[in-house]
């Protein structure tokens, strides 16, 4: 029997959109858009799991109902979803009902995972990971969005190149960026990057301008943030910001050695 999922959302056209993907995918998903109507639900209906917002119209509603499902169904599963989350002051709260939360937008393959995340023996479920683990994890995945992102980019776009040749060391540069993540005192002691040197002289060699350069370490910033983000669930939040400040300020540092690299004033 197809797992039911009861999905909760303020807002008509989330709701129904996320209940219909899980539909599509096979679960009984049913959505409601006030708190109230999501109560009565619960207490009417067996839900496995339910997917709920923080806030269905009263701050922090996702937590109320996240503990009467718990209270009905202690094994049914909670996935929170949430606009701006305030970790240091709510995470205590949110372990307490809630088994994953969410950043919205949230990518629709991320609910599919987590859905089955779930239904999974907890003895299977993987540790936290922190960024430098989900850039390692997803390496190929970030590689390849990124070179979709650089190919549609007029101004990296404008130098022809072949596939190798776009990504000729960026797995050099990513390894770094990891490193500086799991270097102590990071945000101080960032290291001079040698990879971005070399990928600065490639460029230059390539054609590309330095306006190109720059633009490419902002897509490297733009897939990792996506990145992380689509796979929120994986992380340990109480390192997200932290870790996404020093990538943030590793893909700077890329960038201006590459500039050197370049020959750039």
């Amino acid at each position: 029997m197809a797992k039911r999922i009861l999905v909760v959302d303020d807002d008509p056209d989330i709701a129904s959109l996320n209940a219909e993907f899980l539909r599509m995918r096979g679960y009984a998903a049913v959505s409601c858009t006030a708190a109230a109507d999501a109560l009565r639900k619960i207490a009417a209906d067996n839900y496995d799991a339910l997917l709920t917002d923080l806030d269905v119209g009263g701050r922090g509603s996702g937590f109320i109902l996240a503990g009467a499902l718990k209270q009905v169904r202690p094994d049914a599963g909670v996935i929170l979803l949430t606009g701006l989350p305030d970790f240091a002051a709510a995470w205590t709260t949110i372990q307490s009902f809630v088994d994953r939360t969410f950043v919205k937008p949230v990518h629709p393959e991320s609910l599919e995972t987590a859905i089955e995340w779930l239904a999974a023996p907890q003895s299977a479920v993987a540790p936290h990971l922190d960024l430098a683990g989900v850039i390692e994890k997803y390496r190929q995945d970030l590689v390849e969005e990124w070179l979709a992102r650089a190919e549609e980019d007029p101004l990296v776009a404008m130098v022809a190149l072949s596939r190798e040749a776009r990504l000729d060391d960026l797995e050099d540069v990513l390894a770094e960026i990891v490193a500086n993540l799991r270097t102590p005192h990071r945000l101080t002691t960032l290291a001079r990057s040698e990879a971005a040197r070399r990928h600065g002289e490639l460029r230059r060699r390539q054609g590309y301008s330095t306006v190109a350069v720059l633009r490419e370490a902002s897509l490297i910033r733009q897939t990792v943030t996506e990145l992380s983000l689509r796979r929120f669930w994986e992380l340990n939040p109480d390192h997200f910001l932290a870790d996404l400040f020093a990538m943030n300020t590793s893909v700077d540092d890329a960038a201006l050695r590459s500039l050197e690299g370049f020959g750039a004033p």
